[in-house]
């Protein structure tokens, strides 16, 4: 697969304020076809991150020949405490899909647990933000727990989580009861 641009990102970490600074690059040419950079204090990234994103998208838009739009009332980033939760998640959904690419050796991931359990965290405590909800039961995947229940990364609805979770513990309950 090809990429039209190359987002490069550095993080300079070495004084109280960090920086964080982006160029994009057209493949083909390696042109530089902007310079964005924000600065922030490690305890508070929210605010300039946000920010840093909104310009990004801006500057993305011209080249590529996009129009902007408004993302749905229902798509919420997670704020407050909650933030640096959302950053970590998402550099970790990042981590599960480079492991799915053809090539990459199985014991590329780690901690897979504690990214599932760490997501449907993320999911219970921002009903709101519809973005955080990641699992679903009971979708069409390869490999089944060992419940037989088949989970699957997929959008849905921040409520499904936190409600399967609720149904498959009184269904094992349940089972157990019985036998």
């Amino acid at each position: 697969m090809k990429s039209d641009f190359v987002i490069v990102i550095h993080l300079k970490a070495d004084s109280e304020s960090w920086i964080i600074e982006l160029r994009m690059i057209r493949s083909s040419n390696r042109e530089s076809l902007g310079h964005l950079s924000a600065s922030f204090q490690p305890a508070n990234p929210e605010h300039a991150v946000l920010d840093l994103a909104q310009r990004l998208l801006l500057l993305i838009a011209g080249p590529a020949q996009l129009e902007s739009r408004v993302p749905p009332v229902l798509y919420r980033v997670p704020t407050g405490v909650n933030f640096a939760a959302y950053l970590l998640r998402l550099e970790q959904l990042l981590a599960v899909r480079c492991a799915g690419m053809d090539g990459v050796n199985p014991s590329f991931l780690n901690g897979e647990r504690e990214i599932i359990d760490g997501n449907l965290q993320l999911c219970v405590a921002c009903r709101e933000c519809w973005n955080t909800a990641i699992v679903r039961k009971n979708a069409p995947c390869n490999e089944k727990s060992s419940s037989g229940s088949c989970w699957r990364i997929q959008g849905q609805d921040p409520f499904v989580a936190a409600e399967t979770s609720a149904a498959w513990a009184s269904e094992r309950r349940s089972a157990t009861n019985v036998q």
